[in-house]
């Protein structure tokens, strides 16, 4: 796989690749990487509501509960402290052929100050919608952040062979994200956490111990 560079990712927005709305193309679409904006919506974490937050066990009503909507204006500023986590998503509408693939990397202008901008870094072929970006604050001091700042960038590469569906195969139906997701843990990973159940039974451990030594 190769990365994309500045005018291969120029011919592909025209061609086949939406990164939407460009506000200035030349300024936007670096040597290789598009930058991406920061969003308005955010979801933020009520920290005094739970203690302990078990994956397993979190449907999307409990998420909702702990973890809730803000939304500010294009310009305005949002401040983000030390050891805080919160989600937003790009300004930008991302739409990827099945032919290419990308990274959500920090900008290193926000990295030397203690700002990670995603921890869940890789974008699919086929994707489209906004991203949500997970901003966490591992410095010491309180970050101010700008919506519509140019805070992450995309990195494309090819992938091969392109993505395509296989023969017999279902279309899957997905809402397009167009603000920051919630986190789905108990329905998204239903399989895994049956399976991890399974493993602990057969270990002989219940749901809150651990291993003898």
């Amino acid at each position: 796989m190769s990365v994309l560079t500045r005018d291969t990712i120029k011919h592909r927005l025209k061609k086949d690749l939406i990164v939407r709305p460009i506000l200035d193309l030349d300024a936007q679409v670096e040597e290789s990487s598009i930058n991406l904006r920061l969003g308005t919506k955010f979801i933020v974490t009520k920290r005094t509501e739970y203690g302990i937050l078990p994956p397993s066990n979190l449907s999307a009503f409990l998420i909702r509960k702990f973890q809730a909507k803000l939304h500010y204006r294009f310009g305005q500023k949002v401040l983000l402290h030390p050891g805080q986590l919160i989600l937003a998503s790009t300004f930008e509408f991302i739409g990827l052929p099945n032919n290419l693939s990308a990274h959500v990397l920090s900008r290193s202008r926000y990295g030397r100050i203690g700002l990670m901008v995603a921890t869940a870094t890789y974008v699919h072929p086929n994707w489209k919608g906004v991203l949500t970006l997970e901003l966490f604050n591992y410095g010491d001091a309180p970050i101010q952040l700008e919506c519509g700042a140019s805070i992450a960038q995309l990195v494309l590469e090819e992938a091969a062979p392109s993505v395509t569906k296989k023969k017999g195969e279902k279309k899957k139906f997905h809402l397009i994200p167009t603000e920051p997701e919630f986190a789905e843990m108990k329905e998204g990973g239903r399989k895994e956490w049956s399976n991890l159940k399974t493993f602990r039974e057969l270990a002989g451990l219940g749901e809150s111990e651990e291993p003898k030594e």
